[in-house]
């Protein structure tokens, strides 16, 4: 009776070793998926507003809602940078035009992005 209490015990501990063995790396992928997904969200702002500099209109309205996934994200433009920021990590991208003041855009904001001369103006509506 020992023996097979034993042998129980031995595959449960066998078990639990195979099965973290298998969930970390898994868990490290799904990581990698959201920070590669994110740093993808921030090369298509910056690549927005390059867009916007090379079209001919006025101005772009930007809505926080629209552009970031959930509510606990924001979105800071500041100079040359685009930085989204999500559970204390931060994705940065680069535009090719500066701007001139420094915008953090939250989930709820709306603000419109306009030229003047060689910078780009967000200002909050």
């Amino acid at each position: 009776m020992i023996e097979f209490t034993l042998s129980r015990v031995t595959m449960l501990a066998c078990g639990i070793i195979l099965m973290s063995a298998v969930v970390l790396p898994v868990m490290h992928g799904y990581d990698s998926m959201e920070d590669d997904g994110m740093t993808s969200l921030a090369d298509g702002v910056s690549l927005m507003l390059d867009s916007f500099w090379d079209s001919k209109a006025d101005a772009v309205c930007i809505r926080g809602w629209e552009l970031l996934p959930d509510p606990s994200c924001s979105l800071t433009i500041d100079g040359p940078y685009v930085t989204l920021h999500k559970d204390g990590r931060e994705y940065t991208s680069l535009i090719g035009h500066r701007s001139g003041d420094c915008a953090a855009i939250s989930y709820n904001d709306v603000f419109e992005v306009t030229r003047d001369g060689d910078l780009l103006r967000v200002v909050p509506q």
